[in-house]
């Protein structure tokens, strides 16, 4: 299957509450053969799930590979992408100031009694 058809199967997956198979399909669109577009999305979609299980290391990989290349995505792919860029950004801002939070959670949970 090509990106565009493993990003379908995903978000397919997703919406039925099959999270594991949804992002192993993502995690297959990025390394699958397809058009730049579906990767782009797909790696949004992971950074966000990444960002909502509070595991900001996978999530900020994800989002800053979007964010880095936004210029080359803007100019070859027009406003197709504008939404994933802008949501990619504004996680990686929701991860640099409250990314803190999930730090102090781990270390309170060291001294919980």
């Amino acid at each position: 299957m090509d990106a565009k058809l493993y990003l379908n199967k995903a978000v397919m997956q997703l919406s039925r509450g099959l999270e594991e198979g949804g992002v192993q399909s993502l995690k297959e669109a990025l390394k699958s053969d397809g058009d730049e577009a579906s990767k782009v999305q797909a790696s949004v979609i992971l950074g966000e799930y990444f960002v909502m299980k509070g595991e900001f290391a996978q999530a900020r990989r994800h989002l800053e590979a979007v964010v880095e290349n936004s210029s080359e995505l803007e100019e070859e792919y027009d406003d197709l992408l504008n939404d994933e860029i802008y949501k990619a950004d504004l996680l990686l801002d929701m991860i640099d100031r409250f990314g803190f939070l999930a730090k102090l959670g781990d270390v309170a949970g060291k001294f919980a009694i």
